[in-house]
């Protein structure tokens, strides 16, 4: 069913409403049985562009990746408030938000031209912290098993480690040297989606979490994005097209987690989301 015209749908967690954006600086909800959207946040500024965005476990927020600032928005009030300023362009930026299991604090990273850290913002107490000081930590996601993000070297190797957002301690869970990022946590937090996203050609991973043993599931493809993981871990959600390549259209495609043959879902368009 068509619902509206947008950009970068994300399926609510509760499967009841689509974020999307629309003309780059405006955030609308709609109902999946369609209706009127509702305007809940315009970036600020002359030059406001809305990047990115994630919701929240209970579905209640979504937190918004815009130029200089982190903004919080109340789906249902539509209030918003930053959470995570750079006001000065020189300074680090702010960005790959993501919540904790229940909701009260996201992770997001710090990035300069030379690196990043990681910081956590707690909800309840509007106070934000530094979890890493390496200067080489970013892109975190935070699941079951603590928040997984990946530590780059120089050369661009890297792999995915995993920290524990209580002690602050961290170990290397992949031991690839190829680069990937952290995609999306199984319910049961024993299974890790990463990817090489495509800037030409994308690659998808399977990580056991448990061993540390990471699968190149796809080889290059390209315009291959990782769109999600399954809650049981077994099924993979991605999508090729609308990236590097020049076309406006694309595919999407389920994966087994297990390695096998692609399932074509639909042709034409080329982003999803989905809350299986």
């Amino acid at each position: 069913m068509r619902l509206v015209k947008g950009h970068n749908p994300q399926l609510a967690p509760n499967g009841r409403l689509v974020a999307y954006t629309r003309a780059g600086d405006e955030l609308y909800v709609v109902s999946i049985s369609g209706g009127k959207p509702r305007l809940v946040r315009r970036a600020v500024g002359d030059h406001g562009f809305i990047s990115g965005f994630v919701w929240s476990p209970n579905s209640r927020r979504i937190a918004v990746v815009e130029l200089r600032s982190l903004v919080l928005v109340d789906v249902e009030t539509g209030r918003s408030r930053p959470f995570a300023r750079t006001r000065n362009p020189h300074l680090p930026g702010a960005a790959d938000p993501s919540f904790s299991p229940d909701g009260s604090r996201i992770v997001f990273d710090r990035i300069d031209q030379t690196g990043g850290d990681l910081e956590v913002f707690d909800i309840r107490t509007a106070r934000a912290r530094r979890l890493t000081s390496d200067h080489r930590s970013m892109l975190p996601v935070w699941g079951p098993g603590g928040i997984a993000f990946s530590r780059f070297r120089s050369g661009g190797h890297g792999d995915v480690w995993l920290l524990d957002p209580r002690t602050r301690k961290s170990r290397r869970l992949t031991r690839t040297r190829a680069g990937i990022n952290p995609i999306a946590w199984s319910a049961d937090g024993t299974r890790l989606l990463a990817a090489n996203p495509a800037i030409h050609n994308g690659r998808l991973w399977a990580v056991d979490v448990r061993s540390g043993r990471a699968r190149n599931l796809t080889g290059w493809v390209a315009d291959l994005f990782p769109q999600g993981l399954s809650r049981d871990g077994k099924t993979i959600l991605a999508a090729i097209g609308c990236g590097a390549l020049i076309s406006p259209f694309g595919l999407v495609e389920t994966l087994p987690f297990a390695g096998g043959r692609a399932h074509v879902i639909v042709k034409g368009p080329c982003r999803a989301s989905w809350n299986r």
